[in-house]
């Protein structure tokens, strides 16, 4: 293939040394290794950072595993829900045609991604400028999630102004990628045409990143692997906030522990946020011992920490927002880990119901979840393999981002697109589902339907 230069616009990109890295520094350094110059354009500053100060400190332009990673400077911000974010937002378009000229060589296409939504106006100009393919990724489905998360009315003029920003891209933009598996009708509604659409999912590393000795006398690890002597570790591992639903963890654990059920049960959650202090307080008095709460990793250490515990586990809120399908890092990081993962979600495409990954609940149903974590913890130790194997499977085949590559490059560069994944059925209904507040049957979303090939073949071999 042709050797092409490639920008990816992402405000909120990091790379491994002072966030998670993820998507578009995975993609970007496969994408390097096929041959292309690629650059990855971030805010200096923004709040998922994982080291401010070294981001900070950190040039303007540096080569990081054979990309070149570029930071705009935009004003400082305390929050997710600091108004200042959204000056942030408005300063990196402006930055990002200010300093077009220091970004690299003349692209072959521009791949924009949302969230900021804003970004998309700087991009489009900025491909027409160069004449270059313009790509929109949709990582978050904006403005509805301000209305549909925050109550936001849609006739506030913010909204409609990132409403018509939202219509643009899909009518304008050459291509759109969602990483939602069942967005596409929602963004036929407003404006997008069926050929221009493709779903590419969140994906995970297919192979580890070595870990240095000391790394692997983190605490975290540490105590992990000192649980599970003689515990049935089930770990959590991301940010700890409103989002991740899990004051209903503490409220199933509750439930265990007045039901006596609780015995050689730990849960670990590993990491920072918002929530973290009050999570803590109402775990110590309810006196929940079967709770544990450890210190963020690294990204690196991800994968052997999951594979010290016996299970993973992820909660979601019940919200309309899900109908269209999830795209959590974490879950394929669960998948990869080859461990048998708890699933507390009600929204479409639950991959983890669909091929037997685990145990599925429904969304905020603390004693359906705490059923599962006690059942999970008595099922015979050969068919948590057998999940856990699936699991692997499925992310190897499906989400891996080397699996994922040939259709994200065709995407890009507009050439023949590879049969890549497609959905997870959905949406799912276990028993003593509500999917309260989901859409009507004539405004449920269905998953892309793409290509079956990979995950038809995928869970031929797992089921």
């Amino acid at each position: 293939m042709t050797q092409r230069r490639i920008w990816i616009i992402n405000h909120y990109a990091s790379t491994p040394a002072t966030g998670i890295g993820g998507r578009h520094h995975n993609f970007a350094r496969l994408l390097a290794q096929r041959g292309h110059q690629v650059t990855v354009i971030a805010a200096r500053r923004h709040h998922i950072l994982r080291d401010a100060d070294a981001s900070t400190a950190a040039p303007f332009k540096e080569e990081i595993d054979g990309y070149r990673f570029v930071r705009l400077t935009v004003p400082r911000y305390a929050g997710a829900h600091d108004k200042r974010r959204v000056l942030a937002w408005f300063c990196f378009c402006f930055a990002l045609l200010a300093n077009a000229w220091r970004l690299g060589p003349r692209p072959d296409a521009i791949l924009i991604s949302s969230l900021s939504l804003v970004a998309y106006l700087p991009a489009e100009i900025l491909a027409r400028w160069y004449k270059a393919r313009l790509i929109f990724e949709v990582r978050d489905l904006w403005p509805l999630s301000l209305t549909l998360l925050d109550g936001v009315s849609p006739k506030h003029p913010f909204v409609r102004f990132l409403q018509w920003i939202e219509n643009r891209a899909y009518q304008r933009a050459d291509q759109t990628i969602a990483t939602l598996p069942a967005a596409k009708n929602h963004m036929l509604k407003h404006g997008l045409e069926a050929a221009r659409f493709a779903w590419v999912p969140n994906g995970v590393r297919g192979s580890e990143m070595a870990l240095s000795a000391e790394e692997r006398k983190h605490p975290s690890l540490r105590a992990i692997e000192a649980l599970a002597r003689d515990h049935f570790v089930i770990t959590y591992t991301g940010t700890l906030g409103q989002a991740n639903a899990l004051e209903g963890l503490l409220e199933a654990l509750a439930i265990l522990k007045r039901q006596a059920r609780d015995q050689g049960l730990a849960v670990a959650l590993v990491g920072q946020g918002a929530l973290k202090a009050k999570l803590q307080a109402r775990a110590q008095a309810q006196g929940l011992s079967a709770l544990h709460f450890l210190e963020p990793v690294s990204p690196a250490l991800v994968p052997a920490l999951l594979a010290a515990s016996q299970a993973c586990i992820l909660c979601w809120n019940d919200q309309p927002l899900y109908r269209f399908g999830i795209s959590a890092n974490k879950l394929a990081e669960y998948m990869m880990a080859g461990r048998p993962i708890i699933h507390a979600y009600s929204g479409a495409c639950d991959p983890v119901a669909d091929y037997n990954l685990g145990l599925s609940v429904p969304a905020e149903d603390s004693a359906a979840l705490a059923e599962a974590l006690r059942v999970l913890a008595d099922t015979p130790a050969d068919q948590r393999r057998a999940m856990g194997a699936a699991a692997k499977e499925l992310a190897e085949r499906c989400y891996s981002f080397e699996a994922l590559l040939p259709r994200y490059e065709a995407l890009i560069l507009g050439t023949t697109v590879s049969a890549g994944p497609t959905a997870p059925k959905g949406p799912k209904a276990p028993a003593g589902a509500t999917m309260s507040g989901s859409a009507s049957a004539s405004e449920a979303e269905q998953p892309d339907q793409t290509s079956q090939t990979n995950l038809r073949s995928a869970k031929g071999t797992t089921a």
